[in-house]
């Protein structure tokens, strides 16, 4: 538990990882994104650095409901970590609620054509909602 504050410390506004600590928190939080993603990839995940070896894989997006259930279990863990100990405004609120909702609808609307609609849908989508998050939480 010792990590969290340290994590928390790492991604705050305006702060730098000034510590070895840090870093490492920080790298246990990268790489464990390839463990979640072995979890819900349906064996596509390619390992090596050619793309062109062993894809693995579990499947979790096959089973929707179980898909939906670890998305939004996440999503809310980490939105309770954000909100903990502190006072948001109706503004955080909102659009915390616009985010998990966003999310959940997400596995309800067509998937775009092929890859290339696929990553820039993506791209905006975050982009987006990544600048209204920064100007909610900054005021």
């Amino acid at each position: 538990m010792a990590a969290l504050p340290r994590f928390r410390r790492l991604v705050a506004p305006r702060q730098k990882a000034t510590r070895i600590g840090d870093a490492v928190v920080f790298a246990v939080a990268v790489a464990s994104h390839f463990v979640l993603d072995y979890i819900v990839h349906a064996n596509d995940l390619a390992v090596g650095l050619s793309g062109n070896g062993e894809k693995l894989g579990l499947g979790l997006w096959r089973n929707k409901p179980a898909a939906i259930a670890a998305e939004c279990g996440l999503f809310a863990v980490a939105a309770l970590y954000w909100w903990a100990g502190k006072q948001r405004t109706r503004a955080q609120t909102g659009l915390l609620v616009f985010m998990f909702v966003f999310a959940l609808a997400s596995f309800f609307v067509p998937t775009p054509p092929n890859g290339t609609m696929m990553a820039l849908t993506g791209l905006v989508t975050w982009i987006g909602l990544t600048f209204v998050a920064a100007r909610v939480v900054r005021d």
